[in-house]
């Protein structure tokens, strides 16, 4: 009788020991796979984060791009029928020519427009004239074609969203929550689990 109980808590000893050995494999792989997981999840959250800062930062650089885009639509629409033709004159060369301050520009101006009525010939005031006059229509010419030219609405400088942008841009945003709300929560996991099984 000794012997048979003897021989029956060994078998549940064997088989315990063999159950907890197998359990303990199981856990092993277990906290290999949840590593594994984690690990993958961690790369992924980090490269939509990369992902959403060179979003951020393209984003800024479009707002820049447009508030530039706005400023010179804004110098563009200036009445150029009401500037002096010097102004005009002024401003094409220094939209035109490269390295030129103010003073150089000026310069070229009045060496190339002014005339004195008093020593000049009345030819000579006259090709001056009709030099400026030329000048002036290029100049003109070429602000009218600079307004034609960035008249276009952009699609990005609306500044507003569609609904429909708008709900997508939403979705993205709680996608973005959830996706960090599982990661935290497999953290979390993980981290009990290795706590418990350490």
């Amino acid at each position: 009788m000794f012997g048979s109980v003897r021989v029956i808590i060994m078998a549940v000893l064997f088989f315990g020991i063999a159950g907890a050995g197998v359990y303990v494999m199981k856990l092993r792989s277990d906290n290999a796979i949840l590593k594994a997981n984690q690990v993958l999840l961690e790369q992924s959250v980090e490269s939509q984060k990369q992902v959403i800062a060179k979003q951020q930062e393209d984003f800024s650089h479009i707002l820049q791009a447009n508030k530039k885009m706005n400023t010179l639509v804004n110098n563009l629409q200036k009445d150029i029928e009401s500037m002096g033709d010097d102004d005009v004159l002024a401003n094409y060369y220094s939209a035109t020519e490269e390295g030129l301050d103010a003073i150089d520009i000026q310069d070229i101006i009045e060496d190339k427009f002014s005339v004195d009525e008093d020593v000049d010939e009345p030819k000579d005031i006259k090709k001056i004239k009709l030099a400026k006059k030329r000048e002036l229509a290029k100049a003109k010419k070429f602000f009218n074609d600079q307004k034609d030219k960035y008249k276009v609405p952009l699609e990005s400088s609306g500044g507003r969203l569609s609904q429909d942008q708008e709900k997508q841009l939403s979705d993205y945003k709680s996608y973005l929550d959830k996706s960090d709300n599982v990661a935290d929560e497999n953290k979390r996991k993980y981290e009990y689990f290795r706590n418990e099984s350490s």
